[in-house]
């Protein structure tokens, strides 16, 4: 057995759901773990991701962006090293499984700070490489929405902008815009 397979039954016995090396557990009615190893193949070293998913925030960013369901998608999220301490890190034998489920368990506590709607702009903004994740954006503006924070919805309206509008007419600069045009037209919850 593989490293990632052994790390990925030992999800699956800790009650994570899951499939193709990603896996979800359900902490409330309103976040989960969601936790990647990578493809479930015959390579022999993990590169686990460790994430918080706010099913608020991910249902209503597929809605406004037209997105198909992606039930282990993170809300905030990254490679288990960034989240620690800014460094990348993987595994190899001969690590063992329980050692690689230390550490995932040391970055889901991080995670776990920012496990509040209010929290989440600020997890955003404070785990290393989520900003190069191209919905970081996205996630940041329907955080504020569902605050019902206003000037923390433009401002992320603003940032986001900046951001997928770098070159008009593109294909990135009119999703943001139809999603803009739907955000701004919905009332605030």
């Amino acid at each position: 057995m593989t490293l990632r397979r052994d790390v990925a039954q030992r999800l699956r016995d800790r009650n994570y759901h899951g499939k193709f090396g990603a896996f979800g557990l359900r902490l409330d009615e309103s976040f989960s773990h969601v936790i990647g190893v990578g493809p479930l193949n015959q390579r022999t070293d993990i590169h686990p991701q460790a994430g918080l998913r706010c099913h608020a925030v991910e249902y209503e960013m597929k809605s406004l962006l037209d997105l198909p369901e992606s039930p282990f998608a993170a809300t905030i999220g990254a490679n288990v090293g960034y989240v620690l301490d800014g460094q990348y890190r993987y595994f190899e034998p001969p690590t063992t499984a329980a050692n690689v489920l230390d550490v995932i368990d040391a970055a889901l506590r991080v995670l776990d700070r920012y496990r509040s709607p209010e929290a989440i702009p600020r997890g955003l903004d404070e785990v290393r490489a989520v900003d190069a994740n191209p919905s970081t954006g996205y996630r940041r503006v329907v955080a504020y929405y569902l605050m019902g924070d206003t000037a923390g919805m433009e401002e992320a309206l603003e940032r986001a902008r900046a951001e997928y509008t770098r070159h008009p007419g593109d294909e990135i600069a009119e999703r943001f815009s139809e999603f803009e045009r739907r955000i701004q037209e919905r009332d605030h919850p």
